[in-house]
């Protein structure tokens, strides 16, 4: 038993040493960094909206989208998105998968409870101007830097 538990274990380890290396493996380049906080942030926010329309009631849940679209915020994720895409494959893919799971997160804190959703729609309101989402972008850029989320290459 013992001696097939450590051919298991070599076999495990030579499987995962023999993989090619894929996205998880990977790191994002510093560059990439404003683009991917840009598309998370965005999109964490939109999902957070869809997430609060009771908590918010139908005027202020109306008024907060209208806000979002006129804020401009998926033409910025539109443009990060460009952005990402072009570069090489490897890195595409890592911010992809970064994009999707600190949406996720960002949404969830962002629609936590009632009182996270009306600071979500403040939140939207405050950014009705590119230097305000510029400055927005590169706070939680700050942040994402420094969380254990993502690797960043040096």
């Amino acid at each position: 038993m013992r001696t097939s538990t450590i051919v298991l274990l070599l076999g495990t380890i030579a499987g995962v040493a023999a993989r090619p290396a894929g996205a998880a493996d990977e790191c994002l380049p510093r560059a990439q960094l404003h683009d991917v906080t840009r598309m998370a942030t965005v999109m964490g926010i939109g999902a957070a909206l869809r997430r609060c329309g009771q908590c918010l009631g139908a005027d202020q849940y109306a008024q907060t989208l209208e806000q979002y679209d006129a804020a401009g915020l998926m033409r910025d994720f539109a443009a990060a998105r460009v952005t990402l895409q072009a570069a090489d494959r490897p890195t595409a893919e890592y911010g992809d998968s970064i994009v999707r799971q600190h949406a996720r997160t960002y949404a969830e804190t962002l629609s936590g409870n009632c009182d996270a959703c009306r600071k979500t729609a403040d939140l939207v309101k405050s950014l009705s101007t590119a230097a305000a989402r510029d400055k927005f972008y590169a706070d939680e850029g700050a942040g994402l830097a420094t969380s254990s989320e993502i690797m960043l290459c040096h």
